[in-house]
């Protein structure tokens, strides 16, 4: 739980080194990445007007598998992100962390990709520039790619 005392930042900036245990992301056992360190923060906290500003770095390790290859994988993982927070006259502080945690969960990956599949992508990808470049070079070609029209086999009830 990260708390942020908003009387005591109208007068100047606050930095603050927090962290998120592994624990409290609340992972399954089946969920494709979890993170396997806990989550550092990093967060320099401002008030402009009426709004709680907070700018956060985070870093931690994960979990996961490969897409493909189903290979077992530990990963780094940062991020830097904004979030921002209303202030009223009669708030004395707002709590941050859930929206925190909420926030990182959004950033994770959804599929990663192995070393060595990563590299087989890169080569397929390099290999089909390689072709359309050809194929630009060879002179503008007509191709006509079939339209898909799924009522064209219905009779017309305007008749």
């Amino acid at each position: 739980m990260i708390k942020v005392n908003v009387r005591k930042l109208r007068e100047e900036p606050l930095e603050l080194e927090e962290k998120i245990t592994v624990e409290e992301f609340e992972f399954l056992d089946d969920d494709y990445v979890k993170f396997i360190k806990p989550c550092q923060l990093h967060i320099k906290v401002s008030v402009l007007n009426d709004l709680l500003l907070c700018h956060i770095k985070a870093a931690s390790r994960f979990t996961s598998f490969c897409c493909r290859s189903l290979e077992k994988l530990e990963r780094d993982w940062n991020a830097s992100f904004y979030l921002d927070f209303p202030v009223d006259a009669g708030v004395a502080s707002i709590e941050i962390g859930e929206d925190i945690r909420q926030e990182i969960l959004t950033l994770l990956p959804q599929r990663l990709l192995s070393d060595k599949e990563a590299e087989k992508e890169k080569a397929e990808l390099k290999l089909e520039r390689k072709n359309k470049k050809t194929n630009k070079q060879s002179g503008p070609q007509e191709q006509q790619m079939p339209t898909y029209q799924p009522f064209a086999h219905l009779k017309d009830l305007g008749e």
